[in-house]
């Protein structure tokens, strides 16, 4: 993706500064559907919007689907227009679980042709530690127009997962996960035949900062030569990390299934391996 997509806190603050520039708060937890918003309202960055993995995020959860699908392009650019949000404006996205929904949120983005899309280090907790300040309340910013400009590209369908031949297909969940020795949350334990498992928190150091690129680089210097690389999680979230963490590597034919496991394992005769 050529310029990074993971800036400071400092930078961020400059930034916001400016009319053209939107932080997007993506706070979220999983099992409880209310706290990203409530969250939001107690205190967000300066100017910030908020938008919801599950009801912004993700389309109708449907029969025979992941748990999180995307929205189709037209509905994401309806919400982000919704949002005050325009082409040409920057934006900044953010959260307080080491950048899983603000990756979803920032991946989206570029799925719609938008260019300037970050993510901010560390997220919320490195904002503060920082010392910069937070408002409270809701931020209304007027109607945007937003016409998206669709990269299907980044995308691949289970059609695509199945038919791959020599192409590295990664795991992005923990470990446990990968060779089903639990599974905390898919009805179904183990990982889709011939994945690789790279775990997305590995990308990051031990004070949830991403690794420097010449770190990530040396990390996924196996991948380096690969005409395309294909990732997947639980249901098409923290795979998002993974997929920036390649682009800023420099690994660039890296494309999302989105469905996911939950996705793979709606189709019984789909195979599962577990170690």
């Amino acid at each position: 993706m050529g310029v990074s997509i993971i800036c400071s806190p400092e930078w961020a603050e400059k930034m916001l500064k400016r009319d053209d520039v939107v932080a997007v708060d993506c706070r979220f937890k999983l099992g409880d559907p209310n706290y990203g918003y409530e969250a939001y309202v107690e205190g967000h960055l300066p100017g910030a919007v908020h938008m919801d993995l599950e009801r912004e995020m993700s389309g109708v959860v449907a029969k025979n689907m992941g748990r999180h699908p995307l929205p189709s392009p037209r509905k994401f650019a309806s919400t982000i227009s919704e949002k005050g949000i325009g082409l040409h404006d920057s934006v900044i996205a953010y959260d307080d679980q080491l950048s899983p929904m603000a990756c979803r949120f920032a991946w989206m983005m570029k799925w719609l042709g938008h260019v300037e899309v970050y993510v901010i280090d560390g997220g919320l907790n490195a904002w503060l530690l920082d010392g910069y300040s937070v408002e409270s309340g809701v931020v209304n910013r007027k109607q945007a127009m937003y016409t998206p400009s669709t990269k299907d590209d980044l995308l691949v369908d289970v059609e695509d997962v199945k038919g791959r031949q020599e192409t590295p297909l990664i795991d992005s969940r923990a470990y446990e996960r990968y060779i089903g020795k639990e599974e905390p949350i898919d009805p179904v334990a183990g990982h889709i035949p011939g994945a690789i498992c790279m775990d997305w928190k590995n990308v990051l150091d031990e004070r949830g900062r991403w690794k420097s690129k010449e770190a990530l680089q040396s990390q996924f210097r196996s991948l380096h030569n690969e005409r395309e690389v294909i990732v997947y999680c639980g249901s098409g979230v923290t795979a998002t990390v993974n997929i920036i963490a390649l682009w800023e590597a420099g690994v660039k034919q890296v494309k999302l299934y989105s469905g996911s496991f939950s996705h793979w394992i709606t189709d019984f005769e789909r195979p599962v391996e577990r170690c």
